[in-house]
């Protein structure tokens, strides 16, 4: 059945236009000024702005990342998106390292299908470098996909710059676009590094200075926020695991004085978090 939106505004790329939209079978068959209804459904759209459908060209749906998922998947997200007034979305399939571009494309492809509530299209990650990839880039374009992400940053994805200028020049060739997560991943690590030393001197010089004043020593020379900070920071969760590491050496800091008898059966020190410093209590 047709539905004809009888008054409203169009918004269009020319701007704004008073005129009627017909629809038919999910398309847009025509838009004009006092369209007839001819049997059409008519929807009073008098002062309203009438928008085409928008595209979403950016969407990372039921993607594993960092350790987590992302919190929508294509049913949400596209729910989502309809709700907002955007028709289409175009993800990201994402092979992961050593599979083809035709696996991760079918494993998006099932994500996808009977859950997306609206229109959605792919862009292909390439996140490994071989000749076969090299092949798939053509075909990838016959399938409707011209579209190529390349990263600069992310262990699991990232490509290494000779590998990355390869891809650039095949993508070109074969008449494709290519989208660069542009970051120095050098320099972001070391930077990483300095930041996470930085915070292990802070957290375990003010847990040692409690631990002390408890009469328990508690090693916070720089030799040991070094190793701190190696062992205590995950690019997934931060610094998260720096909190445990400091837990597990006033545990056994407490520890070695029950052993001695420094510590009685029942005195304890306790590890918390305050406003971002760590206290201890005992």
């Amino acid at each position: 059945m047709a539905t004809l939106l009888k008054g409203g505004i169009v918004i269009s790329s020319q701007g704004e236009t008073p005129a009627d939209v017909r629809l038919e079978n999910g398309l847009v068959s025509a838009v004009g000024a006092d369209l007839p209804a001819g049997g059409a459904q008519v929807v009073d759209c008098a002062g309203m702005l009438l928008f085409p459908g928008f595209i979403d060209g950016h969407t990372h749906f039921d993607l594993e990342v960092c350790g987590t998922i992302t919190a929508d998947d294509f049913g949400t997200g596209s729910r989502a998106a309809l709700a907002g007034g955007t028709t289409t979305v175009v993800d990201f399939a994402a092979p992961d390292k050593g599979e083809s571009l035709h696996s991760g494309l079918r494993r998006w492809r099932e994500k996808a299908e009977g859950r997306c509530a609206c229109d959605y299209g792919f862009h292909m990650t390439i996140d490994d470098w071989n000749e076969g990839i090299s092949r798939e880039i053509g075909e990838m374009i016959d399938l409707g996909i011209p579209t190529f992400k390349l990263y600069m940053t992310y262990p699991a994805m990232m490509l290494p710059e000779g590998e990355m200028y390869r891809a650039l020049v095949r993508i070109k060739e074969a008449g494709g676009l290519a989208g660069v997560h542009c970051e120095n991943d050098g320099v972001i690590r070391a930077l990483t590094e300095e930041d996470i030393r930085e915070v292990a001197r802070r957290m375990l010089g003010a847990v040692s200075a409690r631990m002390e004043a408890m009469g328990i020593h508690l090693d916070a020379s720089d030799e040991a926020v070094a190793e701190l900070a190696r062992e205590g920071f995950d690019p997934k969760y931060g610094a998260r695991p720096l909190r445990r590491a400091i837990q597990s050496r006033v545990e056994d800091a407490v520890a070695e004085k029950l052993l001695d008898g420094t510590l009685k059966a029942g005195d304890t020190a306790k590890l918390t978090v305050e406003d971002e410093k760590l206290l201890v209590t005992k």
